[in-house]
């Protein structure tokens, strides 16, 4: 996947030297650097050939014992996620235990290195009477504001050391967010080479694999010659049973009166928490160009704790395109409610930022089995390349005008186009599910 000139380019002294001479004022510079070096792509066959389970034998792992640490407990996408894998491992019908190791991110965020050290040991100790190990990582797992990215990445290095030295066990580390983090690493410039070096050193671990659900996440592990495979974000079993929920016609009739909506008004709903990588004030321009009787349902808040900028921006940016009659905002939900936004909805939409990264919110749009809009990134381009059905309609990455008219041209129920749409998400709804996930997890230890 990567060329022996790139991998002796990232290594080089040039490199090292180059990169210590940018500051917090170039990050276009990084973001360029890092362009230019995972460039390299799959064509259709072979990500369908990373995605093969036909020849998995399942039965190697029977009566073996999994355990996951993750986020469990909590509204969060990677916590769901971890649900949806924990309920295709119980599909498969042959493990002698399927667990989970909650951690704790309130904890984890105000507790300082030492005590996370200290935290993350007392995990692995419980790993002992394990056999497979599968620890979903995200950088805020580790992450608390009174320490730096380079030792965010050493508490994470030292659990999985920690987890190898029990030879018995196998380890699986899924990948929800590229090392590579732009931000980050311009904001921690001195510590580029220290951080790359501690990165590399992953690739030693004899007992320990990759995988993740985006492509551009494979390229950036690769630059530290560390293996990832090619894992999915299914249709998850937790939406579906949400989305057969009874309707809560109090909160519908409520978000109606909000947005005076009439027979003939459509209504437009993007799902996820408000960050900057959604783009609800993007959504909210293209709004603006649509006819008056296009509404708005953004449902979702932003995370406990954290600042609420985002959403004061959003609050803003409504306000100036004159469109508070015309948004409605739910804030965070009880997954008991998602069935309710869905049913009001005549069409998704995610307009996504280009991240290195997934999104636990395109599987639960694709839940309502409804046509989907999104911008097109290396995300969405990863998941409509996963099978033979398309299920997102991607768009030219920042065109409003064109994401505006392909909104008005799936209004129409009755279209050719509309029901296409709808027909994919459901054959890619019934390949792309948490079984298949579990079997790309048991391939990936190899």
């Amino acid at each position: 996947m990567l060329s022996v000139l790139k991998r002796k380019f990232y290594n080089s002294n040039l490199v090292s030297r180059e990169f210590i001479k940018y500051n917090s004022s170039c990050s276009s510079v990084l973001r360029t650097f890092k362009n230019l070096f995972t460039k390299d792509t799959l064509d259709n066959h072979s990500l369908k050939l990373l995605l093969d389970t036909s020849k998995v034998d399942i039965n190697k792992f029977k009566n073996k014992k999994f355990v996951q640490i993750s986020t469990y407990n909590s509204v969060c996408g990677i916590a769901t996620f971890c649900k949806s894998l924990k309920d295709g491992l119980d599909e498969l019908c042959i493990l002698d235990k399927n667990d989970v190791l909650p951690i704790d991110i309130n904890l984890i965020r105000s507790s300082s290195f030492t005590e996370n050290i200290k935290y993350y040991d007392e995990i692995s100790n419980k790993c002992y009477e394990y056999d497979y190990v599968i620890l979903q990582h995200e950088f805020g797992f580790f992450h608390s504001t009174s320490y730096s990215l380079l030792d965010n990445i050493e508490i994470f290095y030292k659990l999985v050391y920690k987890l190898s030295l029990f030879s018995h066990i196998k380890i699986l580390v899924y990948l929800h967010t590229s090392f590579f983090i732009i931000d980050s690493f311009y904001k921690n410039i001195k510590e580029i080479i220290p951080i790359i070096n501690r990165i590399k050193e992953f690739s030693k671990f004899d007992n320990v694999y990759f995988i993740a659900n985006s492509l551009d996440i494979i390229n950036d592990i690769s630059l530290f010659n560390i293996k990832v495979n090619l894992g999915i974000d299914p249709i998850k079993k937790h939406y579906k049973i949400n989305s057969n929920t009874k309707i809560n016609f109090k909160l519908k009739n409520n978000i109606k009166k909000q947005l005076n909506l009439s027979k003939n008004d459509i209504v437009l709903m993007m799902l996820g928490f408000i960050n900057s990588t959604k783009r609800h004030g993007e959504m909210c321009e293209i709004l603006a160009i649509l006819p008056k009787n296009y509404k708005l349902l953004i449902v979702g808040g932003i995370v406990e704790g954290s600042d609420d900028i985002e959403l004061r921006k959003l609050h803003d940016k409504i306000k100036n395109l004159k469109l508070s009659n015309r948004v409605y905002i739910t804030g965070l939900f009880q997954d008991k409610d998602l069935n309710t936004y869905l049913s009001m909805a005549h069409l998704m939409c995610a307009p996504y930022a280009e991240v290195s990264s997934g999104s636990g919110s395109i599987p639960a749009l694709l839940v309502s089995n409804k046509p989907t809009i999104a911008y097109k990134t290396k995300m969405i381009e990863n998941v409509n390349s996963q099978c033979n059905y398309k299920p997102i309609v991607e768009i030219e990455y920042d065109n409003r005008e064109k994401f505006a008219k392909k909104i008005i041209e799936l209004s129409d129920k009755t279209s050719q186009e509309y029901i296409t749409a709808c027909n994919n998400i459901k054959n890619y709804s019934s390949v792309m599910n948490d079984k298949k996930l579990a079997k790309l997890v048991l391939k990936a230890f190899k």
